[in-house]
């Protein structure tokens, strides 16, 4: 048997340590569901790029960041159209702004 650059098998999940993970933009949503025992759901899209891209609102950036669940999710890759990778830090464990006083 003959081997092709498709017969390796995409790493879509990675985890860095506890409360910290990447994963690719084109990880289906209740894939991550399962392996971050996370709750997202969306009729609209289907995998977690297209979850920020709606979450935000617009084609994210390299670096942009936004809270989903309790994680402070940045956007580590994109190709300009859409998001390769991204970077999950449980909110506890990410250096979070403290909360201003009035």
């Amino acid at each position: 048997m003959f081997r092709t650059n498709f017969d390796f098998e995409k790493e879509e999940f990675r985890k860095i340590s506890v409360g910290e993970f990447t994963v690719d933009g084109t990880l289906g949503l209740y894939e991550l569901n399962d392996l971050a025992k996370l709750e997202l759901a969306n009729a609209d899209v289907s995998t977690i790029g297209g979850y920020v891209t709606h979450l935000l609102g617009h084609l994210p950036k390299q670096g942009e960041q936004v809270k989903i669940d309790s994680y402070l999710v940045t956007v580590s890759q994109t190709d300009g159209r859409r998001i390769n990778q991204l970077h999950f830090k449980k909110l506890s464990d990410a250096i979070a702004p403290a909360p201003s006083k009035l």
